[in-house]
């Protein structure tokens, strides 16, 4: 009984940090086939730059992973936040949240649940909300290698953000609803005890229309320094080929950051 009421507490609180603060695919396979025992997960991850003389700028970015796992049951929460300041002036600001539930039929079929919700400034979405569901298949080619495919259908909402003093929108405030193929691929790789590679292929066109599509490509290289803490170095390329007006399509992010895993401190 004590378990389940600090399980409760800690997504309400997951939840509360998530919504009061951060492309538009979110990406946590390689969270969701990590090979996790029953109970709780918690991960955190976070990077920043700080800098002040010619130009002052700040930067901050914050990830939060929750799972509960039970038997062929698992439940995921993500959270992030993503702030960035020049000169005094916010230019950069976004949050997100992700909750999926996968259920697991045998060692190759899975079936998956899915919601998102984005605030995007930087890519003019004032709201991005969906909801999906589909199976995956993950193969082991070995104890170190293995694969996962995975499709589904995905309705999306969106809604630009209203135009400003400064910038006048053709698209300003306008709603649009999108019904997508989701379908993604990754692949990971236990190169030694204490280093990991990941690659991780998403692709969602609108099913009545493929010419409007999302693409992301991510590879994700960790290194464990003990059983709590870990250093990410990851690099991604996100295209949206109907973005808002002046958004660009493509996106490059390369980011390294530290990651905790707080699960043996909890379990």
């Amino acid at each position: 009984m004590l378990k389940i009421k600090f399980i409760f507490i800690i997504c309400l609180l997951f939840i509360s940090f998530s919504g009061k603060s951060f492309g538009q695919i979110i990406n946590v396979q390689s969270y969701m086939f990590q090979k996790h025992k029953n109970g709780v997960n918690l991960q955190l991850s976070g990077a920043g730059t700080y800098k002040r003389g010619n130009v002052d700028y700040q930067k901050l970015i914050f990830e939060g992973i929750f799972t509960y796992k039970i038997k062929n049951h698992k439940f995921l929460l993500f959270g992030g936040y993503n702030y960035a300041e020049k000169s005094g002036e916010s230019f950069f600001y976004n949050y997100k949240e992700h909750g999926r539930y996968r259920y697991k039929f045998n060692k190759l079929l899975y079936l998956e649940v899915f919601a998102q919700h984005e605030h995007n400034k930087f890519k003019r979405l004032t709201l991005r909300a969906l909801i999906g569901a589909g199976p995956s298949i993950s193969v082991e080619l070995s104890n170190k290698l293995n694969f996962i495919f995975g499709t589904s259908f995905m309705s999306t909402y969106l809604k630009y953000s209203e135009s400003d003093s400064e910038n006048d929108y053709s698209d300003s405030g306008e709603y649009y609803n999108y019904n997508r193929i989701n379908t993604y691929l990754m692949l990971r790789a236990q190169l030694q005890k204490k280093l990991s590679l990941v690659f991780t292929f998403y692709y969602q066109p609108e099913i009545i229309n493929f010419n409007n599509f999302l693409f992301l490509g991510k590879s994700e290289l960790t290194v464990s320094i003990n059983k709590i803490l870990g250093i990410n170095f990851s690099y991604s390329i996100e295209y949206n080929s109907t973005p808002p007006q002046t958004v660009e399509k493509t996106e490059h992010c390369l980011l390294v950051s530290l990651s905790f895993d707080l699960s043996p401190l909890i379990n």
